[in-house]
């Protein structure tokens, strides 16, 4: 992931501001006619792109932990042609910096996301019947005396995602690129007079994503294909 040198926020809007003939800011919200650039603006921007590839720089790994309170089992069936029947057994909560979710493990199992939180039948069902036996204290669990309760732990859960990256160091060079000519290319909505700009820049918009998600895919494994021949996945 080659960086160049260090970097702010302002210095990535000022690229932007510079490809379209503005004056540079020092912070934003100045330039209050034509090259206003808002940080909420900036923010919203970032994450969308962020959204729109998996990028390297920015994938994290986490382990999740079962939401205790949720509201489950909850009986679903997605489709009509999909895997029939499921029945969500866990809810996990994302992570506060989560924008996309890339892999899912274990891989089998079947999720969704609703809100803030993942909802996967890769949890096992809790054994809600009373437990037989006359085991001692402590010999096989005290969980294990007449009239109790045994709740089978959960599956490990995991997600590899998409976090959001608000250090522009840590941004790819790639990326900044795709970044500055997203800028302009919104930006130019509210720029009178600039119609040829916005298609010039709609235009590298969509060549330099199409080269960062090349060298993206080039430093990850190969997903795997998968056969959509209708006379062979009859079998």
């Amino acid at each position: 992931m080659p960086l160049g040198e260090p970097t702010t926020d302002i210095d990535i809007a000022n690229r932007a501001l510079v490809r379209m003939g503005q004056s540079r800011i020092s912070a934003f919200g100045e330039n209050t006619g034509t090259g206003l650039i808002l940080q909420s603006d900036y923010e919203c921007e970032r994450d969308s792109l962020l959204r729109t590839i998996p990028w390297n720089f920015a994938r994290k790994w986490v382990n999740l932990a079962m939401l205790s309170i949720a509201p489950i089992p909850f009986d679903m069936q997605p489709n009509s042609s999909g895997p029939g029947s499921v029945v969500m057994t866990g809810a996990f909560q994302l992570p506060i910096d989560f924008l996309r979710l890339y892999r899912f493990a274990p891989r089998e199992a079947h999720w969704r996301i609703i809100g803030n939180q993942i909802y996967t039948d890769a949890a096992s069902q809790i054994n809600t019947n009373q437990l037989l036996g006359l085991e001692p204290i402590n010999l096989d669990g005290s969980d294990n005396q007449p009239g109790s309760i045994y709740n089978m732990p959960a599956n490990n859960v995991g997600i590899e995602y998409i976090a959001q990256i608000t250090d522009p160091n840590l941004f790819d060079s790639l990326f900044v690129d795709c970044f500055i000519w997203q800028l302009v290319k919104n930006l130019c909505f509210g720029v009178s007079g600039l119609t040829e700009l916005f298609n010039q820049s709609k235009g590298e918009y969509a060549e330099t994503m199409k080269n960062a998600a090349a060298v993206n895919g080039m430093e990850n494994w190969p997903d795997e294909f998968y056969n959509t021949e209708l006379v062979d996945v009859r079998y």
